[in-house]
């Protein structure tokens, strides 16, 4: 079943991605950067300095935060409001190597496909492939086995946004810098393949946490979220070369991110 749902959600995945990019007339385009050779080098810098802020972020997240927060006895609505700070820290530290990296080389925010061209397209571009993804995504769940979980309103907005709020992040940072700097320095299909390689272990990195602290690290459970991981990076890469922006990419987390809380997908 592991290998299935990689397939179709990699394959089939992409089959959606091309016809709707066919049918709103877009063609795949290739962000220009002044000195590849450069950014390249940089990117590998800021990749590096991202996966260790992650690492300390997490042992600090799992040894001092969530002990901190729960010592201190709060209610729902207040323990979810600190979380959510906390979170939303996490993750400008997180990005922090790449703003400087920009900084540093001096690059505009369009070097990481944040741009107005287009902007209207590429909202209904993300839209629609939300729209069809997400009823892909249910109809995955329901025949792997998985039911839609019984809790409160308050989990579910706390889970979806701290959820959300991560892997936007790392859409930023692999999409939108990483991929963008291979693609210019070698090809758009290395570019997919490398976003997808390393977005993997940055989106399972969002579970790993939880899981560590309530003691459920499961072999069979990591191996089958690093493969779902590659293949909805590969998606999420393919995307973002097909549109040369990472609007869509946002706008497909923000919206599947319902349904994986919904079946407490990882």
């Amino acid at each position: 079943m592991v290998t299935l749902s990689v397939v179709l959600v990699a394959g089939v995945g992409c089959l959606i991605i091309y016809a709707v990019s066919r049918a709103l007339e877009l063609h795949p385009t290739t962000i220009w950067i002044d000195n590849p050779r450069r950014e390249m080098r940089m990117a590998i810098v800021v990749l590096l300095a991202s996966s260790l802020v992650i690492v300390v972020l997490n042992f600090v997240l799992i040894r001092y935060a969530w002990p901190w927060l729960d010592s201190m006895n709060l209610r729902a609505g207040p323990h979810d409001l600190i979380l959510l700070t906390i979170t939303g820290i996490m993750n400008v530290i997180f990005l922090l190597p790449m703003m400087l990296g920009i900084r540093r080389t001096r690059q505009p925010l369009a070097s990481i496909g944040v741009t107005r061209q287009d902007a209207f397209v590429m909202v209904k571009y993300g839209i629609v492939l939300s729209l069809i993804f997400s009823s892909f995504y249910i109809v995955l769940a329901l025949l792997e086995g998985s039911n839609i979980i019984n809790a409160t309103t308050t989990y579910f907005v706390t889970t979806y946004l701290v959820g959300t709020i991560g892997r936007c992040a790392f859409v930023i940072l692999i999409m939108g810098y990483i991929q963008t700097r291979v693609t210019v320095y070698a090809s758009s299909l290395r570019g997919v393949v490398a976003a997808a390689l390393l977005y993997a272990p940055f989106a399972s990195s969002l579970g790993l946490p939880t899981q560590m602290l309530f003691g459920a690290l499961d072999a069979y459970q990591i191996m089958y979220g690093m493969l779902a991981a590659v293949a909805w990076g590969f998606i999420l890469g393919y995307v973002k070369r097909m549109s040369g922006s990472i609007i869509p990419d946002l706008i497909f987390m923000a919206s599947t991110g319902w349904i994986q809380v919904l079946f407490n997908i990882q």
